[in-house]
């Protein structure tokens, strides 16, 4: 029986929602002050959180408590229901990443919908991940992922509990934090990993060509889809694509074949899509399609502990196996690791290209880094 955390100070609603959800089959634990409610999370494993959320002031201590379950249980989706205050309190949750956020009125169908699709996407991680003990064990391993700090490893825990599902994921972060090679790192970990892998760019200007034409989604089948910069896609192509995914076929252009779809989306972004939904920018329904697991890659200036040994990991891809890495003057050394690394692994990529064309006799001075590197 999927066990589903209900955190909500207000009586009425807390009283109508759990006879509601038992009745559909639910067994609900109640929480009514925030206290008790963290204590739960961290005692007890859920399938879902559902919580009200108040207005201005009041919703502080609830936002709090969803930043918490985001740290403690990664993986458990949450569903906020909130006043009806014209996008406001919305907006101050779209940073968190809900699976949904249902105004009020409730309407009981939708809430029942969403209830059952979270509960499915949280059955099938736990399902399907039966060697996850081993998993968890060994994700620190995986292949050009470097995750010497904690906000890397909670990527790789995440990674781990995801890869071997067929849900879709949504891959977020700033240009140049490896967002495709998680995303190929998902797929490389799959039960699909022995299919084919298809990058589309979405910021091609005949991105709807690319994806529906002989290599996009047909030519993945089987196998992963990666949207890379989905962000980019023209709203012209993003209806097309959710109709697409929900449906699980499309017509193959020029004709009236359907063409049935079996793919698992990975999608990546450098932009804040929750906001492209407000600012009316980014389809909703797609948003809210491709968004079941959230991945948030920290750019590196928050995660320092990567730094050297992703420099290390460059330079050994730059200078091949079996060769002697050039040795970096601690000086050097100093300056990567304060650099705040705007481009992130991008930008490291091109910095030790170049040190590396400037260096002589196996080692690396401060003479040949860029100038906005030491100077910075």
């Amino acid at each position: 029986m999927s066990q589903i955390l209900l955190v909500s100070s207000e009586k009425t609603t807390s009283a109508i929602l759990v006879k509601l959800l038992k009745t559909e089959g639910y067994k609900i634990t109640p929480a009514s002050d925030p206290s008790k409610a963290r204590d739960l999370i961290q005692s007890e494993k859920f399938n879902l959180m559902i919580t009200t959320v108040g207005k201005a002031e009041a919703a502080d201590p609830i936002i709090e408590i969803i930043r918490d379950a985001r740290i403690q249980q990664p993986a458990m989706p949450v569903i906020a229901i909130v006043e009806n205050d014209g996008g406001v309190t919305k907006g101050r949750l779209s940073e968190l990443h809900l699976l949904e956020c249902i105004e009020k009125p409730l309407k009981v169908e939708k809430l029942v919908i969403a209830v059952q699709k979270a509960v499915d996407v949280n059955d099938a991680l736990l399902a399907e991940n039966v060697n996850l003990n081993l998993q968890l064990e060994a994700c620190y391993q995986f292949d050009n992922v470097v995750a010497e700090s904690q906000a890397m490893k909670s990527v790789c825990d995440m990674i781990s509990r995801v890869a071997g599902t067929d849900v879709t994921i949504l891959v977020s972060g700033e240009h140049g934090t490896g967002k495709e090679l998680i995303a190929r790192t998902v797929h490389a970990n799959s039960r699909r990993k022995d299919k084919v892998m298809m990058v589309v760019d979405c910021s091609n200007a005949d991105s709807q060509r690319t994806l529906f034409g002989p290599d996009g989604i047909e030519k993945a089948s089987g196998g992963s889809l990666i949207l890379s910069d989905i962000n980019e896609l023209p709203q012209t192509v993003q209806q097309t694509l959710f109709k697409c995914l929900q449906e699980r076929k499309y017509t193959k252009p020029g004709t009236t074949q359907a063409v049935p779809v079996d793919v698992r989306v990975i999608a990546t972004t450098s932009a804040n899509l929750q906001q492209l939904v407000n600012d009316g920018k980014f389809l909703s329904d797609l948003y809210r399609l491709i968004k079941i697991i959230y991945i948030q890659i920290p750019p590196l200036r928050d995660r320092r502990q990567d730094i050297m040994p992703i420099i290390r990991q460059v330079l050994r891809k730059k200078i091949g196996d079996g060769k002697a890495l050039p040795v970096l003057e601690s000086e050097v050394t100093e300056i990567l690791q304060k650099y705040s690394w705007p481009g992130n692994t991008s930008e490291i990529d091109r910095v030790l290209g170049s040190a590396l064309a400037a260096a002589s006799g196996g080692k690396i001075t401060k003479a040949n880094l860029p100038p906005e590197v030491v100077n910075s």
